[in-house]
């Protein structure tokens, strides 16, 4: 069940409070900036943890169509580039699916990308 409708919030209000970024729309995520092509996203496993922000830098950087990450561990910070017509073929779609899958297992993913690509879209 997604976060939004966990603490209540109907499904049809999900891509306002991800807009509003006032809550994160994913326990652990919280979207500080997007644009296509650009994710700046503030990662709880991320902050103070610098073997986290690498292993999220290698896997994530090795996903055909992300250009580049940069994790800060101080900040708990992730900055990803990245080609979305390069990035939605299904082989890379599922490349990143196991980079999320290893890192977070927590994350559902196809959701967060689906969620992303709507956001980066308006």
């Amino acid at each position: 069940m997604p976060l939004t409708e966990r603490v209540g919030f109907p499904a049809q209000r999900r891509l306002h409070l991800i807009k509003d970024s006032k809550i994160p729309f994913m326990e652990g995520f919280k979207v500080l900036q997007a644009r296509p092509g650009e994710l700046h996203l503030l990662v709880a496993k991320v902050k103070d943890n610098q073997d986290m922000a690498e292993a999220v830098e290698e896997r994530f950087g090795a996903v055909k169509g992300i250009r580049l990450v940069k994790a800060d561990a101080n900040q708990g910070t992730v900055q990803v580039f990245y080609d979305m017509d390069e990035l939605n073929s299904l082989f890379n779609l599922w490349s990143l699916k196991d980079a999320f899958v290893a890192l977070f297992p927590e994350v559902n993913p196809l959701e967060l990308l689906a969620l992303l690509n709507e956001k980066t879209e308006s």
